[in-house]
């Protein structure tokens, strides 16, 4: 059976993406899917950006909020000076960005802000759930995440309509079992009464000097990098 890797934020942490390559050893039919924040605040993000893309084929991702503030300030227009680079908040890139500037747009130009795709796999057999979601940041119950505007996708994202405002993770059931990014606080599966994961966090703050974490979908076996000292 083929695998399906998702990797948390990777934050231009080229050494760190290498090193778990390596421990997956990605074969010819798998894949390896990002919940996006690629390039900002790490040291390599062209590093980051080549091996993404030599595995060709094998890789896809979500846009996540870095992503989606540069792609809208560079909408219509070629980046020019490292300031054009920025990401959400302001977040810096490295100088290095700027010698492959044009590449990297283009290469998050275009992407999905949420995928869905059908569980298969042994971790699923006695699983309510059909279908799985990627997205960056959250999603909101009774929406189809299709139409959930990307600005809401890339957020954490709040319950406003339970007491106390929690976060949404805290009490998704479902229908769809939901990979996501964005918030080391939210890293880990969270699971319903009966033992049930419904949705997992994968960023667990590799830029920070923590680790860079993979999902296997198939079987929910999870996959860490410590962060290189």
């Amino acid at each position: 059976m083929a695998s399906t890797w998702v990797v948390g934020d990777i934050h231009g942490c080229a050494v760190e993406l290498q090193q778990l390559l390596d421990r997956i050893d990605l074969k010819a039919d798998d894949m390896l899917l990002s919940v996006g924040d690629l390039f900002h605040r790490g040291p390599d993000p062209v590093g980051v950006l080549r091996i993404l893309q030599g595995l060709g084929d094998r890789f896809d991702m979500v846009n996540g909020n870095h992503e989606l503030v540069l792609s809208k300030r560079l909408r219509f227009r070629a980046p020019t000076c490292l300031e054009d680079l920025r990401g959400d908040g302001g977040a810096l890139i490295d100088a290095s960005a700027m010698d492959v500037a044009e590449e990297m747009v283009a290469f998050i130009a275009e992407r999905d802000y949420v995928q869905r795709r059908l569980l298969t796999g042994p971790a699923w057999q006695d699983h309510p759930a059909k279908h799985w979601l990627m997205v960056h940041g959250c999603v909101l119950p009774g929406v189809p995440a299709e139409q959930i505007p990307p600005r809401q996708l890339v957020r954490k994202g709040r319950r406003t309509d339970l007491p106390g405002d929690p976060y949404w993770y805290e009490h998704w059931q479902g229908p769809e079992f939901v990979v996501f990014g964005h918030a080391q606080s939210a890293a880990g599966f969270h699971i319903d009464a009966q033992g049930r994961a419904w949705c997992c966090g994968l960023d667990t703050g590799c830029v920070y000097g923590k680790k860079l974490s993979a999902l296997r979908i198939e079987d929910l076996s999870l996959t860490q990098i410590p962060a290189a000292s």
